[in-house]
């Protein structure tokens, strides 16, 4: 989150607006924008452009981490994602042949992921709910951090939801690689909740 404007490509977006983003977490700077009415556009431009680049993104044709963690993992088992990027989608897809693959909670939206709101379901961006053969609605990505009650959203909250209910019954936790924001309350105390169990 640190480097993600420059990554991305928004700073001539940022300097066009005059907003200063040099040494600020992505994340912060998000919120502080989205408390101000006078840039809604701005923030409309930035998750349009953070999904336009996240989904260019394509997972090599060799075998990755994402295969080797979704193929180490039985249907019991959870992962927990926050990760915007279409990776863990297209290893999924790729192994679907497989039928113990694990469940997959995106616990802050992605942009390969499709949601079908009418019949509370989910697919691949792009195609139909199979439900209703309506096309998949995309899935929010940003959220102020400041403001996660992650109960805005229905498929978010539903997420969170699944996400808890197997923390609770979970015998093991592993962590990769999180560092959640400071002012994410929410997060930090669902997360913590787990570990805390007598």
């Amino acid at each position: 989150m640190h480097n993600l404007v420059e990554v991305v490509g928004l700073t001539p977006l940022l300097e066009k607006h005059g907003i200063t983003y040099k040494n600020r977490n992505f994340e912060e700077l998000y919120q502080s924008l989205h408390i101000e009415e006078k840039h809604g556009d701005l923030c409309d431009e930035i998750e349009d452009k953070l999904i336009k680049y996240f989904s260019s993104l394509v997972i090599p044709d060799d075998i990755t981490i994402y295969d080797k963690l979704l193929l180490s993992l039985k249907h019991d088992d959870m992962i927990a994602t926050f990760n915007w990027d279409p990776f863990l989608i297209q290893a999924y897809n790729r192994n679907q042949h497989i039928d113990q693959l694990p469940q997959i909670a995106f616990l802050h939206g992605n942009v390969a992921l499709g949601l079908c709101y009418s019949c509370s379901t989910n697919g691949v961006f792009g195609e139909n709910c199979p439900g209703c053969e309506m096309p998949f609605s995309r899935s929010k990505l940003l959220f102020p951090i400041a403001e996660k009650d992650y109960k805005t959203d229905p498929f978010i909250h539903y997420e969170w939801k699944c996400f808890e209910n197997m923390l609770d019954k979970s015998m093991m936790v592993t962590i990769f690689g999180y560092g959640v924001p400071t002012t994410d309350v929410n997060a930090k105390e669902k997360v913590k909740k787990s570990f805390n169990r007598s």
